[in-house]
């Protein structure tokens, strides 16, 4: 017997192939999501690839393997039929005939399969034992005995190879496909139909160009599902990036909202698709204009500079997360276009690893070990210095949302929404780092707009409505006046240019004189107050920062004897500032570490403001006590 020369060269190309792709990816096994879009990359079977015109992956593909044991196989099963075949049929044919059936393999995968990446030389092995097998049975068709012993082999080898292709989660529709291309050119070849070996390697040459009558529908879901992939990854990048709300809304407008029309237009002009992708279709349809329609509310928040729609916008993400997954995923190209983009804000806690818990407040915001006696309850994370951490949600104790917020470090820092108990707005506006920044919206109990105020260095009241939609101040100008639910004037005064200026009053729900204060560009110059039992306060700041009862000295004097050196500190010096709330009782709370030193050292001027000497109270217009924050630093 010959030696199969072709056979030997088949399988030291492959071998070949497969040791230089492994040497690039580092992997035998191609196991990874990388070695996955690597074998798409340069040369893997797949339907809109190879019908988008890439015909030349019907050879390629013969020559790739998904890792190591796949080549293996592979390779002993081409050894195997070679070593019979390629002396039998000449080196020539056999090549030949290894090409058709490899080629027709890949077309019979881009026929019936539904976005499979396809790879490997099991379906032109498979075509030759097609040949193989239908050669057997022509020539001892009258043996019944070699028949059924022929018979018998092929079953066991198709279910062997079929344990194996389910192990390695391979092709079977090119595995088909390749045997029925073999069994047909024994059949022609022994009724004397395509036996010049020229005609053969015509047919293998012409081949390929049989994929320009395969159905395009995947081709066609592929590319609008990509189209939006790619709408989808520009649109993510918009909301990641530091843009001003001018720039945002102009890229969500021109740049990102064409993208989805587009892509909801090619959805609508698909035509004919296979019905496996149907469901993901209209999946898919459903995904975009719920997009759409989320982009829609972001320009009407921005161009209305509100953040009244944030509510209806988490509802869309709600409704977003509760659509079934996509059966075939296949963003390949938005993948590879953002490979790198993320997706997420940074955050120097990691949110995951911290649980949630659940926190009861009285009615002043002073927390409780449980449920007695509560008015509030928090759901949200605390880290192990006890700060509040990313998304938080406030309830009213009969479950009631009372506020959405977000928090880094304990200090509010993002867009926040507070609610009446009957779920209406109450006032909607962002803050950094504690401070309220931009425009924040205020409402009466009717859902009326009260007042439109823009924070920044300073604060600029630009409207002021009744509760009936009656305008008080326009344009930063107008005088406002404020109202008692009993229907008694609580306040008035003038506006002039978004300021506070000239005379302002204050009254009791009883009618009676509470305060009056002079205003100049918005800065109180002095302020009269009288309490409810007639007692006057002369003061020139609306309020008063808590301070310790044993006045600062004193207090900076205990801290200092007080605090302890954390070990492993050594001769380290340095300070932590710390802001915390001191509530209307004294007690301390919300803990902020302002300036840190190191982990421990924060932990320690926590712990000697809590255990230390009590403070008082701030103060509101000379007498009123009201929450507040205290300020200290702890020095190392």
């Amino acid at each position: 017997m010959r030696n199969p020369r072709v056979t030997l060269l088949l399988i030291i190309a492959n071998v070949l192939v497969f040791a230089a792709m492994a040497l690039y990816q580092q992997n035998l096994w191609f196991n990874r999501d990388q070695d996955f879009y690597f074998m798409l990359v340069t040369g893997a079977n797949f339907n809109p690839y190879t019908v988008g015109g890439e015909y030349w992956r019907l050879f390629t593909s013969m020559f790739m393997h998904w890792g190591v044991v796949h080549l293996v196989v592979n390779m002993y099963a081409l050894y195997g039929i070679g070593r019979v075949l390629d002396p039998f049929l000449g080196s020539l044919r056999f090549l030949v005939f290894f090409l058709i059936t490899g080629v027709t393999a890949g077309l019979a995968s881009l026929y019936f399969n539904v976005y499979v990446v396809s790879a490997g030389a099991s379906g032109a092995i498979f075509g030759l034992y097609g040949y193989l097998f239908m050669q057997q049975v022509l020539a001892n068709f009258r043996n019944l005995n070699v028949i059924k012993g022929i018979a018998l082999n092929f079953v066991v080898f198709v279910v062997v190879n079929y344990a194996i292709a389910q192990q390695l989660n391979v092709d079977n529709a090119a595995h088909i496909g390749g045997f029925v291309a073999g069994v047909l050119l024994c059949l022609l070849n022994y009724f004397g139909f395509l036996v010049p070996l020229w005609q053969q390697a015509l047919v293998a040459v012409a081949l390929p160009f049989a994929v320009l009558f395969v159905p395009k529908g995947q081709l066609r879901y592929y590319e609008a599902f990509n189209q939006l992939a790619v709408a989808e990854a520009r649109l993510l990048d918009v909301y990641d990036q530091m843009l001003t709300d001018d720039q945002r809304a102009d890229s969500l407008r021109n740049g990102v909202l064409p993208k989805f029309d587009s892509a909801l237009d090619r959805l609508s002009t698909l035509g004919k698709i296979p019905a496996r992708i149907a469901p993901d279709t209209a999946l898919l349809r459903q995904y975009t204009k719920l997009r759409k329609k989320e982009i829609d509310y972001r320009l009407l928040g921005i161009e209305n500079e509100t953040y009244i729609y944030i509510d209806t916008l988490e509802e869309i993400a709600g409704t977003i997360r509760a659509l079934p997954s996509f059966k075939y995923r296949i963003g390949f190209e938005a993948r590879r276009a953002y490979s790198s983009a993320s997706l997420g804000e940074g955050s120097n806690v990691s949110l995951a690893d911290i649980p949630q818990i659940q926190v009861y407040y009285d009615s002043n915001w002073r927390e409780l070990p449980d449920s007695a006696g509560a008015h509030f309850y928090r759901i949200g994370r605390r880290d192990s210095l006890d700060r509040w951490q990313g998304d938080v949600r406030d309830y009213y104790i009969n479950g009631a949302i009372q506020m959405k917020g977000k928090y880094s470090n304990n200090m509010h820092h993002g867009i926040f929404r507070y609610y009446r108990r009957d779920g209406s707005y109450e006032s909607l506006g962002r803050y950094e780092n504690d401070r309220p920044v931009g425009k924040w919206e205020n409402y009466y109990a009717n859902g009326q707009l009260e007042s439109e105020v823009y924070y920044g260095n300073g604060s600029f009241t630009r409207s002021v409505f009744d509760s009936l939609g009656n305008p008080q101040v326009t344009n930063g100008n107008g005088r406002q006046v404020k109202w008692h639910d009993n229907g008694t004037i609580e306040e008035e005064g003038n506006f002039v240019d978004g300021r506070k200026e000239g005379t302002w009053y204050g009254y009791y729900p009883s009618g009676k004189g509470h305060y009056q204060e002079f205003y100049r560009n918005g800065m109180l110059v002095r302020g009269v107050a009288l309490d409810e039992h007639g007692a006057r306060y002369v003061y020139d700041q609306l309020s008063i920062f808590p301070f310790p009862e044993m006045g600062m000295p004193e207090y900076e004097r205990y801290l200092q004897e007080n605090v302890r050196r954390p070990e492993g500190q050594g001769r380290h010096s340095g300070t932590v500032e710390l802001t915390f709330m001191v509530h209307t009782d004294g007690s301390l709370a919300d803990f902020v570490v302002v300036s840190s030193l190191c982990p421990a050292c924060d932990r320690e001027a926590i712990r000697l403001v809590k255990e230390g000497p009590p403070w008082r109270p701030g103060l509101l217009r000379g007498h009123i006590k009201s929450p507040a924050h205290g300020y200290v630093t702890v020095r190392f």
